[in-house]
């Protein structure tokens, strides 16, 4: 063996040890996606009170309006109770599929996807003004009690 070959695979098996040993791709892609799993646990268990349900309902163009009508919402019928929470979330989702939906809407090239993406719509108008209801019967049946 020629002295050029010898250092050729000492330098492959130095490589492959040093790969072996330091694979900073592998460990961080490791601690990200745990990080990211502790942080989204974090969030559904705090989901009601921090919005989460909002935030996921929607594509990025608008989060941040719903995650603003969710927070106001909880501030008008002044949530309190897990299920006053979770009847607001919903109404918010609703109205993020309402959002979402007529953007495809306007997008809508075939019959086809122009009716399914209709009763879509109608179906989140539905649940919106429903849900929008019910959280008004618990927000005016906890101020008559209130009262008495």
């Amino acid at each position: 063996m020629t002295p050029k070959k010898q250092i050729r695979i000492k330098r492959k098996e130095a490589r492959e040890i040093i790969n072996e040993l330091f694979k900073p791709e592998e460990k961080e892609m490791d601690f990200k996606d745990m990080l990211r799993e502790e942080i989204v646990e974090a969030f559904i268990k705090n989901g009601l009170d921090q919005h989460y349900l909002a935030g996921i309902s929607v594509g990025k163009k608008n989060r941040p309006l719903t995650l603003e009508f969710s927070s106001q919402l909880f501030k008008e019928y002044q949530c309190e109770k897990p299920s006053e929470k979770a009847l607001a979330q919903i109404v918010v989702s609703a109205f993020g599929r309402i959002l979402e939906c007529s953007e495809m809407f306007k997008n809508c090239k075939d019959m086809k996807s122009f009716s399914k993406i209709g009763r879509e719509i109608d179906r989140a108008n539905r649940q919106f003004i429903f849900s929008l209801a019910a959280l008004k019967k618990f927000s005016s049946d906890k101020n008559e009690s209130s009262k008495k």
